[in-house]
């Protein structure tokens, strides 16, 4: 091959190259722009099921990003005490994000994303983003909306918060000088807290330890009980299948094991709070 040739086909490969390049940095620039931040004509509206007036403090949308074929949804969810008492933890709402807790129907995730005509639009947890930095009180969260041709505007609901308590209940237990393994003992103990319900059913002598038997309304989603003044070396647990959804937690102590008169401290921990917090959006014209 000349020499003028090989020059030419040199050239054109660089040049072929450079378009090339060219083209997909300015598809890349276009796929992702940033569009707006929560406009501040942005309504917020929750419905009367007992939440609190300030319901736009537990979660905001802070920003949208624009992409070829859908939407990135970008905000927060936010600590705050409703009215019944219950701190909303940010952390745990986001830790159930994608599973079942948070169940509406056929749709998964804490939130449901709706068109002005009521239809759901699909939209996924995404990490296309770089998340904004949580602490305690403020938890990110990112949700990819499918799709353009939407009916404006979007209604942003959240259907469910995971919420803390802290109140413990405590009773006196005689498990006697020498409690023998597989002793039980019937307690029917109830635990009411801000609205919630739990009992401690039974208490039984295991080997190396406890077992706490409890059950609890469907809404409480973590419930302690424990001996107060000993160290566990080591807790375990399960159950919660069946009607009666009954649930066991057993704990082990160092020897001597625990007996004698003894203090058990009872405590709802975690709850789901139902509601319908919502944010509508829509892009500026």
């Amino acid at each position: 091959m000349k020499p003028s040739k090989k020059l030419f086909l040199f050239g054109l490969i660089i040049f072929l190259g450079t378009v090339i390049t060219v083209f997909i940095l300015l598809n890349r620039a276009n796929t992702a722009r940033l569009i707006v931040q929560a406009s501040p004509s942005s309504e917020t509206t929750s419905n009367d099921v007992g939440t609190p007036e300030a319901v736009n403090n537990l979660f905001t949308l802070d920003k949208v990003i624009e992409l070829d074929d859908g939407y990135i949804l970008i905000g927060a969810f936010h600590s705050v005490m409703l009215d019944n008492g219950v701190n909303v933890d940010p952390q745990e709402v986001m830790d159930r994000f994608g599973t079942d807790t948070f169940n509406v129907g056929e749709h998964v995730g804490p939130f449901r994303i709706t068109d002005a005509e009521g239809q759901e639009i699909p939209s996924d947890l995404t990490q296309e983003i770089e998340y904004p930095e949580s602490s305690m009180d403020i938890f990110p969260w990112a949700l990819k909306v499918e799709g353009r041709q939407i009916a404006w505007p979007l209604t942003i609901t959240l259907h469910s918060a995971i919420g803390v308590l802290a109140e413990e209940t405590r009773f006196e237990f005689d498990a006697g000088p020498n409690p023998q393994e597989m002793q039980l003992w019937n307690i029917d103990k109830d635990v009411e807290t801000n609205g919630y319900h739990a009992r401690l059913i039974s208490i039984q002598r295991v080997t190396g330890g406890y077992q706490f038997a409890w059950t609890a309304d469907p809404n409480v989603l973590s419930f302690g009980a424990w001996l107060e003044g000993f160290q566990e070396q080591e807790v375990g647990g399960g159950g919660g299948l069946g009607p009666d959804r009954v649930w066991t937690m057993e704990i082990y102590y160092a020897d001597p094991i625990p007996a004698g008169k003894l203090t058990v401290v009872m405590s709802i921990e975690l709850v789901e709070v139902e509601g319908d917090w919502s944010i509508t959006w829509q892009p500026d014209s």
